[in-house]
């Protein structure tokens, strides 16, 4: 369910709230069956049910002179029993009873910003660039920036030593997410025939995903919190083991990267070359 207001701020530009509601039921969880027989068992029940709810802010500017412009946020939150099908499932293997309350759903994200910022040359009587040799060199040229930012998922810390889950189930939260893309583009238009309308119109693109290679955390350790240590190497519990290896100081070295294929990391920056042709 959503309900949105959209107010005119100029003649190009506009403001948009949005409250929207979502409820999800009948979801799949594991349940323990105790006397059931012959023998206490574990099966998939539709028990689940979780909720989302939160208000989404745009600000959107149309083209002005060379400048197109959308800014949003959205506030949002989401709870339920179960994040997937075997949420409880731990719970289950440690003789717990059949718990289920709400809490924070592994995909919910309580501040979300995404901006889009376009600087671009048109041509004709609206081009407005730089000229050289009486040519329009910017002609149908243009830039776009597109940042995003959003705060950490969810996800539950555990003690090293004891793997005791520590405070609650998803109380704890992912670093924050800063993303920043970059798309450098030029239009060239062809006449085919003497219809307008049989046209093509050619892009030349260089597309720059994550321009600045941020080292995004897509998921975490749950001993540690972190992207890269799972606390094997310091949690006091383990370092007879390690100390009985044949070359100690190798074998954490080893281990370590081990730990750094691990692929935690969203993508590094990625830039593509490219052509897109519209008819």
């Amino acid at each position: 369910m959503e309900l949105g207001f959209q107010q005119k701020v100029s003649n190009t530009s506009s403001i948009k709230l949005v409250a929207f509601y979502r409820e999800m039921n009948n979801l799949e969880q594991v349940q323990s069956i105790t006397g059931g027989y012959p023998m206490d068992y574990i099966t998939y029940q539709n028990i689940d049910f979780g909720t989302v709810k939160g208000l989404t802010a745009t600000y959107d500017l149309r083209r002005t002179g060379n400048v197109r412009m959308t800014f949003a946020y959205t506030l949002q939150f989401a709870n339920g029993t179960g994040s997937d099908a075997q949420t409880a499932l731990n719970l289950i293997k440690q003789g717990e009873p059949n718990l289920r309350q709400t809490l924070p759903l592994a995909f919910d994200q309580r501040h979300t910003l995404k901006s889009m910022l376009d600087y671009s040359y048109l041509s004709d009587e609206l081009y407005d660039g730089p000229v050289l040799f009486g040519r329009d060199i910017l002609e149908n040229t243009g830039v776009t920036f597109i940042f995003m930012y959003n705060t950490g998922s969810p996800y539950s810390r555990k003690d090293p030593n004891t793997d005791n889950l520590v405070g609650s189930v998803n109380g704890s939260r992912m670093p924050s997410v800063f993303r920043t893309d970059m798309k450098i583009y030029k239009d060239i238009f062809m006449k085919v025939g003497k219809d307008k309308k049989n046209d093509l119109a050619l892009q030349i693109y260089l597309d720059v995903a994550n321009l600045f290679n941020a080292m995004s955390v897509a998921s975490v350790f749950s001993y540690t919190g972190n992207a890269n240590d799972d606390a094997y190497l310091t949690t006091a519990k383990n370092q007879a083991e390690i100390n009985s290896q044949i070359d100690s100081e190798a074998y954490r070295n080893y281990y370590s990267m081990n730990i750094s294929m691990y692929d935690y990391y969203l993508s590094p920056r990625t830039i593509r070359l490219g052509l897109q042709l519209g008819f």
